[in-house]
């Protein structure tokens, strides 16, 4: 009997280098590179997208929590982040669901062969710890992410001002 090779294409390696620098960020910095791309950029409308459906209560309160510390920045949060900012609170409240288990729990445990292996508790722990570093990242929610993050500030305008554009 012959055995057929099977050829297995995989296509989840993301984007090689750092993420596009949005032009508007570009433009509040000063760069000439924002002068030479094209503004074809999507621009959403801003404010907090509607709650999906679906989420455990640890991630409401996340969700609620995320939405007041994000919507405090104009500009940050638009409607079309649901998805993104679910993704975000359900790995906020996974996250510390498993670091309450770590606390509570041995992190080593028995292998098959008796010989002692770090629980697999521990390692979804720090999978998920990780992953939700990134979602963090995403939204400007850490140290270095803060620094690469540019928010147009709002524009101040006089009583007459409201009725004439510049």
């Amino acid at each position: 009997k012959k055995h057929a090779r099977v050829l297995t294409l995989d296509f989840r390696m993301g984007k090689r280098g750092p993420a596009r620098t949005p032009t508007k960020a570009l433009k509040l910095a000063g760069s000439r590179r924002a002068d030479e791309r094209e503004e074809h950029e999507p621009q959403p409308p801003p404010g907090a997208p509607d709650m999906p459906g679906g989420l455990s209560d640890g991630a409401v309160a996340e969700w609620d929590r995320m939405v007041a510390v994000l919507g405090d920045t104009p500009g940050l949060l638009t409607k079309v982040d649901g998805p993104a900012l679910a993704l975000l609170c359900r790995s906020l409240d996974r996250v510390a669901k498993l670091y309450k288990w770590t606390l509570r729990n041995k992190s080593v445990a028995q292998g098959t062969t008796g010989q002692p292996i770090q629980h697999p508790k521990v390692k979804e722990y720090e999978r998920e710890r990780d992953h939700c570093a990134g979602l963090l990242g995403q939204f400007g929610l850490t140290p270095a992410a803060r620094s690469r993050v540019a928010v147009a500030e709002p524009k101040r305008t006089t009583a007459k001002g409201r009725f004439f554009t510049a």
